[in-house]
């Protein structure tokens, strides 16, 4: 996948263009999906409060903000939150690689982090015909029912990481055993 907008930083990947869209922070309050974005937020100077990292534990902190809240987001969504909203930036749909479908076509097992409901259906597709004992890791409980809607192949085994972080997911699939090959759904 690639996310544009995103910028790369070490091995991670952080939401700069919604934060720099949302003008200079000068102290103002922003609340964020998860600690990630709020550091980014709370760098460029808003008064950042990191959620629970994923949309539908964050709604009791935005049910009722009142008028003058906007939700930078992105063109695909998990989930539609009760205040007005802008999309800043667009997940675009890749194939996978060369590399990933020689993988999937083998016999090693494949960790396949998903680091959202949208890839995870992307990513159920392209596996599609897999013959590699997949190993998923899933960010949320969202994001595997996704690759099961998507009728993504049966997993050899399913762990859904312990916090819906990409920190959590790492965690989970590095835990899962020693030299196999890692897609990620991002």
């Amino acid at each position: 996948m690639t996310r544009r907008g995103w910028r790369r930083q070490g091995a991670g990947l952080y939401l700069g263009n919604a934060v720099r869209l949302a003008g200079p922070g000068a102290g103002r309050p922003a609340i964020c999906v998860g600690p990630r974005t709020a550091a980014v937020a709370g760098a460029a100077g808003f008064r950042a409060t990191a959620g629970p990292g994923d949309a539908e534990r964050l709604m009791p902190l935005v049910q009722d903000l009142g008028p003058g809240w906007l939700h930078l987001h992105g063109v695909h969504r998990a989930r539609e939150l009760p205040l007005p909203g802008v999309a800043v930036y667009d997940q675009q749909a890749r194939a996978l690689n060369d590399a990933a479908l020689a993988a999937l076509a083998g016999d090693q097992p494949v960790i396949v982090p998903l680091f959202s409901p949208r890839s995870a259906a992307i990513v159920a597709d392209g596996a599609r015909h897999a013959r590699a004992p997949l190993w998923l890791v899933p960010i949320s409980a969202a994001a595997g029912r996704a690759w099961e809607n998507a009728q993504g192949p049966r997993p050899a085994r399913l762990s859904q990481a312990e916090t819906p972080t990409r920190r959590g997911s790492s965690r989970l699939s590095r835990g899962c055993c020693m030299g196999t090959i890692i897609l990620s759904a991002t």
